[in-house]
């Protein structure tokens, strides 16, 4: 009981300090997960090994993802039991990647520390690739310190996971190997060069953005209610709005970026003239190009969530789709098969994938965007870099008043802080009912917003050129050594089990064959 008791604890404290805890927010992972892996050391069973890693995992996703309750609750007809249902559900899910780390890291558990911190670590690391429908990693708290996330330029926010496990594993053997301080050194020695190569590299990175054009951007927040965007009659008074608060700006040369959806028509996909008279984007007399997000018409009935820039001269840019639909919200599995699905989830019928990533070109600034929950995908940001232009801007759009009120708008801008760390670029984010934020690529927040009336976050991003190991190379290395380890930990358990298997040789005639 004790196993799964720290687990539970481990789960709580992962959530609720990495949310909550303040200015001790980058220490809620570490101690959570050092919490985890005693509780796993501890564990005499797969059975319990798997228990222990669902508990943690299943308390950590139902604390940070409380807000889906309120989400379908505000939004469907489920009511309070189905509220709660969806984020146990929802929990149950997203924890068994976790189940799957406790009942193998005990199968394979080695009594050597350096055995016990690299198996621990390569399944943490392995497990931040299951999919999710709100997907975080136990990373994501460090954001707030921007120090304490510099690797993720080299090995991605999955990388720093699999740091945080070799050294929460570290403590936790230092916590039981009283009077071997071998642990405790690596632990210690890993966060002292992990800390002084981040502040490093915070600096350098700020030194080249000072070097670095600077291209303005007013980042326009209408603070549409969610319901209120989708109410027949009313996309004339959301678009005044939006036109309204890009007059407010006090920077006249700065590109607008209004949030995802943010224009309440529809336009034919693949459309390069902007609407005119009721129905144009940019304001009477404005020269600057607005960069919007909207929706676009296929041929087939069904629509693409993407950004398009309206120029001063009538013309729209090629448009950016969104690739990665949000389950549930923008697709709904078995919706045939199931039709009662249909009253909970009307609104995400109907849209579709986008087309390859478009690089957005305004002025001298090559743009890629991501659209919602984008920029918390590790590979949509990726895939931003395949474009016929290399992106010196990430832009996300979203629509976060689904949320208002909720930990979300805050903790979805935490866990996109990292794509900035990870592909060298200023990130700027434009979000309705939700936080817009300048994001700089070294990890600081440098300006943000999220007033409750609506308005404009002005900012000064620049204009990046450099790439990032990560961003050429991915997951890949790591996951190489991952498997070079772990087969070598394989091989060596094979060969110490081969060792001390008895022998079939009889002795009881031994000494009569020695006479």
């Amino acid at each position: 009981m004790r196993p799964l008791v720290t687990g539970v604890l481990g789960g709580v404290l992962l959530a609720a300090g990495g949310l909550y805890a303040g200015p001790l927010r980058p220490l809620a992972p570490l101690i959570a997960l050092t919490l985890f892996a005693r509780a796993l050391r501890d564990s005499k069973s797969m059975r319990r090994g798997a228990a222990v890693g669902f508990a943690f995992g299943a308390t950590a996703q139902a604390v940070a993802l409380a807000f889906v309750a309120t989400t379908a609750m505000r939004f469907s007809s489920v009511g309070l039991l189905g509220g709660t249902a969806a984020v146990l559900l929802t929990a149950a899910a997203q924890a068994l990647p976790h189940a799957a780390v406790g009942a193998l890291f005990v199968r394979f558990r080695r009594r050597s520390p350096a055995g016990s911190i690299a198996a621990f670590s390569i399944l943490l690391h392995l497990a931040t690739f299951a999919p999710g429908l709100f997907p975080w990693t136990a990373a994501v708290p460090l954001a707030h310190l921007p120090e304490a996330i510099q690797l993720a330029a080299f090995f991605g926010e999955r990388g720093l996971v699999f740091a945080l496990g070799a050294i929460a594993m570290a403590l936790a053997l230092a916590s039981t190997r009283r009077g071997d301080l071998s642990p405790l050194a690596f632990a210690s020695g890993v966060l002292v060069a992990v800390g002084a190569f981040g502040r490093w590299r915070v600096q350098a990175i700020e030194e080249d953005r000072q070097a670095a054009p600077a291209f303005p951007v007013a980042l326009v927040d209408a603070r549409v209610d969610a319901r209120g965007r989708w109410a027949a009659g009313t996309e004339q008074g959301l678009l005044e709005a939006l036109q309204t608060a890009t007059r407010a700006r006090t920077k006249p040369d700065a590109l607008v970026v209004w949030p995802e959806a943010a224009y309440p028509f529809v336009l034919p996909r693949g459309t390069r003239r902007e609407p005119i008279g009721p129905f144009a984007i940019l304001p009477t007399g404005e020269r600057t190009p607005i960069l919007t997000g909207l929706f676009l018409s296929t041929k087939q009935g069904t629509r693409t969530n993407a950004a398009v820039v309206a120029y001063p001269d009538g013309t729209l840019s090629k448009a950016s789709e969104k690739r990665h639909l949000v389950l549930f919200g923008e697709q709904v599995p078995l919706i045939r098969e199931l039709p009662f699905l249909r009253r909970w989830f009307g609104l995400g019928l109907g849209i579709e994938p986008g087309g390859p990533p478009v690089t957005i070109s305004v002025q001298n600034a090559n743009i890629g965007t991501l659209v919602c929950f984008e920029d918390t995908l590790p590979a949509a940001g990726r895939e931003l870099f395949q474009a016929d232009k290399i992106p010196n801007l990430i832009v996300n759009m979203t629509n976060d008043a689904w949320f208002t009120g909720t930990a979300e708008p805050e903790l979805h801008l935490t866990a996109a802080t990292f794509r900035a760390v990870e592909l060298g670029r200023d990130l700027v984010r434009a979000v309705n009912g939700g936080v817009s934020a300048h994001v700089t690529a070294s990890g600081r927040w440098a300006a943000t917003r999220s007033e409750p009336v609506g308005g404009a976050l002005e900012a000064t991003p620049v204009l990046l050129e450099k790439r990032t190991i990560y961003e050429q190379f991915g997951d890949g290395p790591l996951l190489v050594f991952d498997a070079l380890v772990a087969g070598g930990l394989v091989l060596r358990r094979r060969r110490t089990k081969r060792n001390e298997a008895p022998t079939d040789v009889d002795t009881s005639q031994r000494g009569a064959q020695d006479c």
